[in-house]
Parts: C-alpha cells; structure tokens; sequence
C-alpha cells in the first residue's frame, strides 16, 4: 500500500513536471514559429540572467540589449522569464514609429513592473497609469506645462541658478554634479510645487513644512536613485514568477505592509527615542507619505483666494472638481507630486553633467557656445523666455547631441500591446504582436546608427548633425516619442538651457585631472555618471 503511494506521488510529479517542461518550451517557441532571432532561453529564466549580469558588471540592461542588437538585427525577441510578457527588441525606426505614434492606440500602457510600474495600482500616477485614466491625468496636467505657465516659471527658476551659481567654487577642483543635483531639486520644488528653503530658520536643515525639513526630500529623493531595486531579490523573485502574477501580488503587498510597520515604528513615541528612525523605508513609499505635507500646505495656500498655477495647485483643483479636463483623487495628487519631484531631479541634473562633461573634454565646444551666447545682449536675471528658446540656435542643438550620445532613461521607454495587432519595420516586413507583448526601444543602437545621423560618425560628438534632423525624429528617443513623450520636456530643456547659458557666461569650464578618473556611467533606474570633477575660471 505504502509503495504504491509513493509510485502514485513520483508518478504524479513526473507528469506536473513534463508539463511545466512543455509550457515552458512552448512558451520559448513564441519567436522561433515567426522566425524571428534571439538570444536562447534558459529553463524558468528565459533571458534574465545575462540581463541581470549586465547591472552586476557595470555595463548595464541598455549596452546588453546593444550586444544583441549587433548579434540579431533590428528586431529579435526576449524572455524576462517563463511567465513574463514577449519583449520585442527594436532598432528599426519605421517599427518604432508605427509603435509609438501611427498605431498608438493599441499601445498605451508601459511595461508592469511590481512595486515600480503596477498598472493595477489604486491610484496610479501619470506613468503606472493606462487608457482613461492616462489620458484623464494627461489632459489635467497639461496646462502645467503651457508656455504661458513656463514664462511665468522663468523668474523662480532664474532665483534659483542665481543662488546656483553663488555656491560654485571657483579654480579648485570640486565634483560639480552634486551642484546640480541641488539646483534641479530646488527647481522643482519652487516652480511645482511653490516651496522654498526658509531663510528664517537657524538650523542646517531649514524647515518649510510641518514636520519634515527641505533636506529630508532632497535626501529621501537621492536615495530614491541610488537604490536600485531591480537587484532586490525580492523584486527578481516577481519578475520570475511574473509582475501581474497572484504570487507576486502578494510579495508586493507584503513588501508595502512591511514598509508601514517600520514607518509606523520609526514614529511611534511609546519606544526609547534612541531606537527610533532606525528602520529603513523604501524611499519611494517615504515620500509617498510624506508629500501629503506640501498638498496640505497648498491647500492653506489656496484659503486666500489667490489662483495659483503651480503643479500642485493644478492638481487640487483637480481634486476639487475644478478642472475642465476632469478629476482626480488625493491618492493619486500624492503619487504623481512624488513622481515628479524625482524625474525633475535626476534626470536633468544628469543632462547638465553630460554637457559639463562634454564642455570639459571639447574646448571648442565651449568656445562656440560661449561666442553665441556673448552674443545676445541680454541682463542675467532678466533673461526672457523668448529669447532663450529663439536666440540660441547652436546651443538646442548642442543640447540634443549631449541626450542623443548620453540617453538617460531608456528603461521606461517602452510600450505594451492592447490587443492583437500587426506592426510593419522599414523593409516592409509584418510581425504579429500579441496581446500583452512588450516592445523596447534599443536606445544606443538607434542613437549611434549611421543609418539615421547622417555622414559624420554618430560617435564624434557634431551638434550640427541636427540641422538636417528634424526634432521630433523616431531616431531621438531621448523623451521619448509620440503622444505619451515627457510630459516635463519644455519644462526640462528650459531649465537645462538657462544653466548652462548663466554658467558659460560667466565661467569657463576646465577639465580636471580626477575627471576620467571619476567619470563612471552606471545605468540603475536611469543611466547617469558617478561624478563630474571640473573647474571653473572666472571669465
């Protein structure tokens, strides 16, 4: 009786694994049936473990899929495990094209990603969001961006890269990415969500607002992008079983109920104050919570009748039922201030160090770039919008050669097929999509083709390439492309550009010595330098 138990559970296990066996074949046979190339699968990993290699060796997730670009043409096919959605690795422009704008509708969502990008999130900001709801926060946002809301912008970004430049030190050398990393920060805080340092307070760490100070935002913020949560085990674990899976559910929901006790235990009085604030949270979930704080102080803001056009405020009245492009919930407000807190601060500090680096190791360039700009008879603190978006030609396109040669966040530049759909490249072949597959741009191989930037060598940084480029090309993914592009662009290059025109005013950039040293690109949540050691000569 016994053996025949034990044959009946060896014999019953067999069978459930034959049949996980041939799932998961059939599975891996998806690109192979419409012969479309690709790097092998491993059994239950398909091809995350090289991916995941690739952030362990420094080279990262966007220079693997360039690996395999040049080993399998313009588009092959990736598994992120057995039970992931298809990837379809694209270079082919007519490709992405069709993707991002021409058949846009069958591709609104981004990929899932447990935690980070949960379309089943409750309140979803304007990134996890999909379908109505996307366009719903799109609509309510918009506005924020106008270019009458940029001019009215102008002059609090302009008070804060006066108080920028004040801080540089000048014929020493000094790590001037961490300058940026503040001044993006303040930027976005003043122009989004109207808050600024407190001149009043006598502490290092000047408080604005009830209970949390102005440096533990830009703290928590940092640490938002110098962990990378993608190596969480935790987080892998999701991945392998799939990041809309039951089991990944509740990893997630563990996760997040984790994070408030250790919130709940770092705050609660009853315990010795030397065990307090000792439990780590996820910095996406502290600032979560702590944004609450600015919409509060918004709304007394709001008590005195004054019409406010700041990002916050735009959303509140969205909450109230003010908005003629709809509503939107407290939990959603809160998602999508913390959201753009963080993509106003990393990635253009980034671009500004790209630039700076490029300045550094290109005299030229700077030379160039410091002729145009003596050439505009303007007042500092009194530079127009108009003339910095018209009169400086040489340095729009400088620009967009820094983020065609340093992409910065090729990881969310993705979309994810709706429904069935068929998507034609530049030779006129057809591939089937299918529902839930996924579509990722490889950012490099585009942005250092040949084929699409013309005779110089796409390697040789050349502003002027750009003159025969037009700006929104499916080549120059650098925002993005198509109706779900970065809703902050304009916000982004305005700031960006008004830096470096007050800085090469009135500094010359030196290279130092410890720059290549120093100069490490890693690619986390976005692909940024570790540092950009420079020195500034007063001109």
């Amino acid at each position: 009786m016994f053996l025949t138990i034990t044959l009946s559970i060896i014999l019953a296990l067999l069978l459930l694994v034959l049949l996980l066996t041939y799932k998961i074949g059939n599975t891996y046979r998806y690109f192979v049936v419409q012969s479309i190339p690709g790097p092998r699968p491993s059994f239950i990993f398909g091809n995350l473990l090289p991916l995941w290699q690739s952030t362990i060796t420094g080279n990262g997730i966007s220079r693997q899929l360039e690996k395999w670009t040049k080993e399998f043409g313009s588009v092959y096919g990736l598994f992120e495990g057995f039970r992931q959605p298809r990837v379809w690795v694209v270079s082919d422009i007519k490709f992405i094209e069709n993707v991002f704008i021409k058949q846009f509708s069958s591709f609104i969502p981004r990929k899932p990603v447990a935690l980070i990008n949960n379309p089943n999130e409750k309140n979803p900001n304007l990134i996890t969001a999909v379908g109505h709801s996307w366009k719903r926060h799109r609509q309510i946002m918009n506005p924020t961006f106008s270019t009458l809301k940029l001019k009215d912008m102008l002059p609090l970004m302009n008070s804060c890269v006066t108080q920028f430049l004040s801080k540089l030190p000048t014929n020493i050398d000094f790590n001037v990415y961490a300058f940026y990393k503040r001044l993006t920060f303040d930027v976005i805080c003043s122009c989004g969500f109207g808050l600024q340092q407190s001149s009043s307070s006598t502490s290092s760490s000047p408080t604005i607002i009830s209970k949390t100070t102005y440096e533990d935002y830009f703290e928590k913020t940092k640490e938002l992008f110098s962990t990378d949560l993608t190596q969480r085990w935790w987080l892998r674990l999701t991945v392998v079983l799939g990041s809309m899976s039951l089991l990944s559910r509740m990893i997630e929901k563990f996760i997040r109920l984790a994070d408030s006790l250790k919130r709940y235990l770092n705050e609660c009085e009853i315990l010795p104050l030397k065990w307090r604030m000792k439990f780590v949270e996820l910095p996406r979930f502290w600032l979560n919570d702590r944004v609450s704080e600015i919409v509060d102080r918004a709304e007394i803001d709001d008590s005195d009748g004054m019409k406010r056009n700041d990002f916050v405020h735009i959303l509140l009245r969205a909450l109230k039922k003010d908005s003629e492009s709809g509503s939107m919930s407290y939990g959603e407000i809160l998602n999508n201030i913390s959201l753009f807190m963080a993509a106003g601060y990393e990635t253009s500090s980034s671009a500004l160090a790209y630039s700076t680096y490029v300045l550094a190791t290109h005299m030229d360039e700077q030379l160039k770039l410091q002729m145009e700009i003596d050439d505009v008879d303007f007042v500092e603190n009194g530079l127009d919008y108009d003339s910095i978006i018209r009169k400086f030609e040489y340095l729009d396109r400088f620009i967009r050669e820094v983020l065609r040669m340093y992409p910065i966040p090729p990881q969310v530049i993705n979309r994810q097929c709706e429904h069935d759909t068929t998507v034609t490249d530049s030779n006129g072949r057809e591939y089937m999509i299918k529902k839930g597959d996924i579509v990722q741009p490889d950012i490099y191989s585009i942005h250092y083709s040949s084929d699409y930037w013309g005779s110089v060598d796409p390697y040789i940084f050349y502003p002027d390439r750009h003159l025969s480029i037009p700006p929104h090309t499916p080549s120059f993914l650098a925002f993005g492309l198509g109706p779900r592009h970065c809703i902050g662009m304009r916000f982004a290059l305005l700031e960006i550009k008004l830096t470096l025109i007050r800085l090469l005013k009135n500094y010359t950039i030196v290279k130092s010595d410890q720059l290549d040293e120093k100069w490490n690109i890693n690619e986390k949540r976005v692909i940024t330098p570790d540092e950009c050691w420079i020195k500034l000569e007063k001109r």
